[in-house]
């Protein structure tokens, strides 16, 4: 399965829960407005609020790697309070709730 399907199942079966707030975090600059948007160049993929505190869930397959940029957001982000997680299944998204 590649990334953006698993993403949607990850995104369905959290939001099943009921249990975590769950937002696509896309990132990107828009020329023609000459503004950038998401949460910065290394930020999960999916981010929300769980128990009250700060989910972010980088999205990868089998066999993705995570890139210099994402460490270094997801290590500051941790170091602040954030739960951050790199999730290959459904499984390991929802054992991220626990």
């Amino acid at each position: 399965m590649s990334e953006t399907p698993l993403m949607r199942s990850i995104w369905h079966a959290l939001s099943k829960t009921q249990r975590v707030a769950l937002w696509r975090n896309n990132v990107g600059y828009d020329g023609e407005h000459k503004v950038r948007y998401g949460l910065g160049v290394g930020s999960p993929d999916l981010v929300g609020i769980v128990d009250g505190r700060f989910l972010g869930l980088e999205v990868k397959t089998a066999t993705g790697r995570v890139s210099s940029e994402q460490r270094a957001w997801h290590e500051h982000a941790r170091k602040h309070g954030a739960l951050i997680h790199v999730v290959r299944t459904v499984e390991e998204a929802l054992e991220c709730l626990q």
